[in-house]
């Protein structure tokens, strides 16, 4: 019991701390809409906010208000920069630039933490262990050490206490999400709640390590013996889920031309490799890489790439990577109907748009670089359009598909910068037409067809228990049929507002009239003494409460402006 009073008080301290957030960054309505207002200690003062020669943007406001809230909210934020299709570019912007790089804990904790997860001290386990960091972040910090045979390692420590911290906050933010879905139309509309879901399962999984370890070892057996590639070794012998140890690797950032170019080093074939990877992840593996900044990719002697962090990755499945596929071949093809269809046969469409406005915007897509020479297309413009495309329409991506257009994204400002000469499109063709081939194999066909039997067989043998029962039911008149109008809630919700303003504003009105009479009818001994004083008290509540309500209209249709 005292355990579950502790809790509730660690939740209601949060939701204050928000909402006090909210306001500090002039995001007070924010906080009102999600039933934060009255948490807000307005009885200390109204609260501060940072001067600036000029006013800070939304967007602006935003970020600081991320930031201020701690790792899980920074994580949020990073999380949300990677959706162009639920937020506009300035939002986006904003959000790509959260870091969250923070002082490193002691070497104490650090000492603790590792006999803990893996029963010895570091003095113990490795050979020399750095007590500085070389990074440090919000869930964990980096260290350089020496195993027994010599071989270099970095290890990665988790921040103690970071795990129960970010589950209060999964707490917090996924009862705001489903308060959000019932009062704010973008949120409902965007499926919120089911996102914090989503992002909560990410969280939670970067939070153990083994998993990162898990995803480094999948892509080093993905790739095998390919030259191009150098994924770190894991020693899962001093690695748990709060401890992780793998190979150092050291150099050139991939970013970095002068020091590729001091060392001799082609920059033209590490943008090869470099693409070579990308593709093959997505479209070979259907796993990748998903955090792909130029600090996690390094060039190697005799141009190998070298990855590290795998901390986030992506999944496309065989479908959707065809999906894919038939969208580009879509695109060079002028043909806006069958991508219409694509689009609308991912399911990524929670309100069905109308079908002629949604084909004439995706005809005008087209239309902004078909016939354009490839050394002209740029494909953060493309992806821009698109995802303004598809907030116009309300469309929902699949998050793996909207991460790996991230990935291109990134990928194309680091290959510009070592080769502006390199044409992307040109590269990825072979790899698109390898893997359509392969989908179209005669041992594929017959695999699919297989599959299909099975599933076939399987429905046979249940369709004539379900259809049983189904008749059963509607024999013994079980069935109930029910009939749902789009758009009926909200009218009925705003007429019963209206009613509630009316009844409102008949009740001032009365309280106004009947103290009227009332003085004029019953007047009880002593009445001349405080007949004027009640009047005026009368009056002023009447007034505020005919404040209060125009307040009410006048907040009421200021959002639905919004």
């Amino acid at each position: 019991m005292l355990i579950g009073k502790k809790h509730s008080k660690l939740l209601v301290n949060r939701y204050r701390e928000i909402a006090s957030t909210l306001v500090k960054y002039g995001l007070g309505w924010l906080a009102q809409e999600l039933n934060l207002g009255r948490l807000i200690p307005f009885h200390h003062g109204l609260l501060g906010r940072f001067k600036k020669t000029e006013a800070y943007t939304q967007p602006e406001r935003a970020r600081m208000t991320l930031e201020d809230l701690g790792v899980t909210f920074i994580k949020l934020g990073q999380m949300l920069s990677t959706r162009p299709d639920l937020l506009p570019p300035e939002y986006i912007e904003q959000f790509s630039k959260l870091r969250d790089s923070v002082a490193p804990f002691p070497y104490e904790e650090v000492s603790r933490v590792i006999r803990q997860e893996l029963g010895s001290p570091p003095e113990e386990l490795f050979k020399s262990f750095d007590i500085k960091p070389v990074a440090s972040a919000s869930i964990g910090q980096v260290h350089k050490a020496v195993l027994k045979d010599g071989t270099n390692v970095a290890v990665k420590i988790q921040r103690p206490g970071i795990d129960a911290l970010v589950e209060r906050d999964i707490e917090v933010l996924s009862t705001l999400a489903r308060f959000a879905s019932r009062r704010i139309e973008f949120a409902a509309d965007y499926n919120i709640d089911g996102w914090v879901d989503e992002f909560a399962f990410t969280l939670r999984n970067e939070l153990d390590y083994r998993r990162e370890g898990q995803n480094a070892d999948r892509i080093k057996r993905n790739f095998g013996d390919d030259p191009a590639i150098h994924v770190p070794e894991i020693f899962w012998g001093y690695t748990s889920g709060k401890v992780l140890t793998m190979e150092e690797v050291s150099g050139i950032k991939i970013n970095d031309n002068e020091s590729l170019t001091r060392a001799g080093l082609d920059c033209g074939k590490v943008v090869r490799n470099y693409t070579h990877i990308l593709i093959t992840m997505a479209i070979e593996h259907g796993f990748f890489h998903a955090d792909p900044h130029p600090g996690n990719f390094f060039v190697l002697p005799n141009e190998v790439i070298a990855v590290v962090d795998y901390g986030m990755v992506g999944r496309l499945d065989e479908d959707l990577r065809l999906s894919i596929i038939r969208m580009y071949m879509a695109m060079t093809h002028r043909d806006s109907e069958q991508l219409m269809d694509e689009l609308l046969a991912l399911g990524v469409v929670r309100k069905v748009p109308r079908k002629d406005v949604f084909k004439r915007d995706i005809g005008h897509f087209i239309d902004l670089f078909y016939d354009k020479p490839l050394e002209e297309i740029e494909l953060g413009k493309i992806f821009g359009e698109f995802f303004a495309l598809a907030r116009r329409h309300k469309l929902q991506l699949p998050t793996d598909l909207i991460l790996y257009f991230k990935v291109i994204a990134i990928y194309e400002g680091v290959s510009n910068k070592l080769d502006p000469d390199f044409n992307l499109i040109e590269f990825a063709e072979p790899y698109f037409k390898n893997f359509w081939l392969k989908s179209r194999s005669v041992r594929r066909q017959a695999k699919r067809i297989r599959e299909a039997s099975q599933e076939m067989m399987e429905l046979g043998f249940e369709v004539p228990r379900y259809a049983r029962r189904m008749f059963k039911q509607l024999e013994r008149g079980e069935f109930t049929f029910t009939s749902r109008i789009e758009g009926l809630e909200e009218t009925l919700a705003g007429l019963q507002n209206a009613a509630d303003r009316i009844s409102k504003s008949v009740l001032a009105a009365a309280l106004l009239v009947c103290a009227g009479l009332l003085m004029l009818i019953y007047q009880p001994p002593g009445w001349e003494r405080i007949k004027e004083r009640l009047f005026v008290v009368l009056f002023v509540i009447a007034v505020v409460f005919t404040l209060v309500l125009l307040f009410s209209i006048w907040r009421a249709g200021r959002f639905r402006r919004r």
